[in-house]
């Protein structure tokens, strides 16, 4: 597992997972608040993150065992074709510049509170708000807050077919994201 930090300054995340009794009737299996952390030894303000589920492939087994919770699943290599969903806190940028990656998914995203933008490697940026929603499609992006209070988000990510790109072929494969990829 790498050495994942918590950040208790972060607000926690509450996750609650439901599942099923021996006898087939709908339960609670977990109820519980998570610390973000931090994934990388990084800047005085780094991201945090926050696993809330990770399955170990797709189509998902809804009987999947609690492996599938723990804090070592950010680690992108492990179960490389399950899903992912996490809570992201992402600082104010103040003078940090945002980590451009490419991921080989499909990401769906929700803005919990506060702004952030969208980097897109040629420059293009969408600066987004509380209740946005964007649809990342395998491109090399990064994330930053131009505001004055953390930026909290809500990522789904699901495996996806390498890019190619149409006039040369080329396969445009993920890039190293620090503590998530390496």
């Amino acid at each position: 597992m790498a050495n994942y930090r918590p950040l208790p300054h972060l607000s926690p995340v509450r996750r609650v997972i439901t599942g099923h009794d021996n006898s087939g009737t709908a339960n609670f299996d977990l109820d519980e608040k998570l610390t973000p952390v931090a994934v990388a030894a990084s800047a005085d303000a780094p991201m945090g993150f926050t696993l809330i589920h990770r399955t170990t492939e797709f189509p998902v087994d809804n009987q999947g065992g609690s492996d599938e919770f723990g804090p070592e699943n950010l680690q992108r290599s492990r179960f490389p074709r399950g899903i992912v969903c996490e809570v992201v806190d992402v600082p104010p940028a103040g003078t940090s510049q945002p980590h451009f990656h490419r991921n080989v998914s499909l990401d769906y995203g929700v803005i919990m509170e506060g702004t952030l933008d969208l980097i897109l490697d040629g420059g293009a940026k969408r600066t987004l708000h509380t209740g946005d929603v964007y649809v990342q499609r395998g491109t090399i992006h990064g994330w930053s807050n131009p505001g004055d209070k953390v930026c909290r988000f809500m990522t789904v990510i699901v495996p996806a077919q390498i890019v190619v790109v149409q006039s040369t072929g080329e396969a445009l494969g993920s890039t190293k994201l620090p503590g998530l990829t390496d």
